[in-house]
């Protein structure tokens, strides 16, 4: 039955896999993440960098990358977790870095299938 194959799928993954079969078998859900600001600490802050706030417009939840560009050129790539939306629809991710950000990027390989990657991208201003 379909419950076996996901028992089996889950004792093997070694972690709980509700939210995929949830939003890919059970219902008809769509995804669509989004970036929508980046904060820079507070001067007086202990360390540099800024907080980049991304959200999940619709049901759907998966795993993404979030590829963080700094003003001297270098590049981050930071893993969010699907449990990253499971809670909340918004969350802010702690950036520490010397260089001021200059953008940041969802799924900037396109591996996910978002149903609007118009606002994966945000430019710092």
């Amino acid at each position: 039955t379909p419950a076996d194959f996901f028992r089996a799928m889950e004792s093997e993954a070694g972690e709980d896999l509700s939210w995929f079969w949830r939003g890919w078998l059970y219902n008809n859900w769509q995804l669509d993440l989004a970036v929508t600001g980046i904060t820079p600490f507070p001067q007086t802050a202990a360390f540099k960098g800024a907080l980049v706030t991304v959200q999940s417009l619709d049901k759907m939840v998966l795993p993404v990358t979030l590829r963080v560009t700094f003003a001297d050129g270098s590049s981050r790539d930071i893993r969010l977790p699907a449990e990253t939306w499971i809670r909340q629809a918004s969350t802010r991710v702690p950036v520490i870095s010397n260089s001021p950000i200059v953008r940041a990027v969802l799924d900037p390989e396109h591996k996910i299938p978002d149903r609007d990657r118009a606002n994966n991208d945000f430019a710092a201003r």
